[in-house]
C-alpha cells in the first residue's frame, strides 16, 4: 500500500512524503530578459550554493538573522522580507553575480552567489541577475526605516 517506489533502500521522507525534488532549470539568458525592477526577477528559480557558487561576506549591513552558524558577517544568506533586499545587496557586493530569495526552515531568505550555476525549478523561489536591482532608496529613507 501507499507509494510502491517507497519500498526499497533509497527510502526518504522528503523522496516519499514531501514536495517533490526541484529540476534542474536550462540556462538563463540574463541580458535578454527585461532590465527593469521587479520583472527582472525569475519565479519559480533557486540558485543553490552546491559547494561552489556562495559568497560569504559581511552582510550585516542588510542582515540580522538567519545568517549561516549566526554570523551575519560571514554569511551567504540572511532573513529578508522581499527580494528588493537580495538585489540591493547583491549590488553592494563586488564579487555578486546573482542572487535567491525563498523559504528555508520557515523563513524567507536572500542567498548571495557569484554565478547562476546550481539553478533549479523550484516553486515559490526567485532568483535575478546583479543588473535586476531595484531603484536605490533616498539616504533620509534608509535611515528611517
Amino acid at each position: 500500500e501507499g507509494n510502491p517506489a517507497c519500498w526499497d533502500a533509497a527510502y526518504t521522507f522528503e523522496r516519499c512524503c514531501g514536495p517533490p525534488a526541484p529540476k534542474p532549470a536550462a540556462a538563463i539568458d540574463w541580458a535578454a530578459l527585461p532590465q527593469t525592477y521587479p520583472e527582472c526577477i525569475q519565479k519559480g528559480i533557486v540558485l543553490r550554493h552546491a559547494g561552489e557558487h556562495a559568497i560569504f561576506a559581511d552582510m550585516s549591513t542588510h542582515g540580522h538573522k538567519g545568517c549561516f552558524q549566526n554570523d551575519c558577517k560571514n554569511t551567504d544568506k540572511f532573513d529578508a522580507d522581499d527580494p528588493g533586499i537580495c538585489a540591493r545587496m547583491c549590488s553592494e557586493l563586488e564579487e555578486c553575480t546573482h542572487w535567491t530569495f525563498g523559504k528555508q526552515n520557515g523563513a524567507q531568505k536572500c542567498f548571495m552567489r557569484k554565478s547562476d550555476s546550481g539553478r533549479e525549478q523550484l516553486v515559490g523561489w526567485s532568483a535575478g541577475s546583479k543588473a535586476c536591482t531595484p531603484a536605490r532608496l533616498p539616504h533620509g529613507f534608509a535611515a528611517l526605516s
